[in-house]
């Protein structure tokens, strides 16, 4: 299971079809501010995608292949650099 894959999963779940690869899912949803960003949300930059878990920069996420899925948090300094899109919108 890799990033995109985990994200394309967990929203079909909830009735939304994603596209599959991480740009693409990027490109789907609309953009939203760091201050804006619910559960759910997307967290994405080149090469990877992981999704809030609605609080305190937390995110869930598969870094890669044959990894297991963890939950991260996105460093104060990087959160305003990530690109947020909310999938629903």
């Amino acid at each position: 299971l890799d990033c995109s894959a985990l994200i394309k999963f967990a929203w079909s779940n909830a009735g939304v079809k994603m596209p599959r690869g991480s740009a693409q899912q990027y490109a789907f949803g609309e953009r939203i501010k760091s201050s804006e960003v619910q559960l759910g949300d997307l967290a994405w930059y080149p090469g990877h995608i992981s999704m809030s878990l609605g609080l305190e920069n937390l995110v869930i996420q598969a870094p890669t292949n044959g990894r297991s899925v963890e939950v991260h948090k996105i460093d104060e300094s990087r959160v305003n650099w990530v690109r947020w899109v909310d999938p629903t919108a």
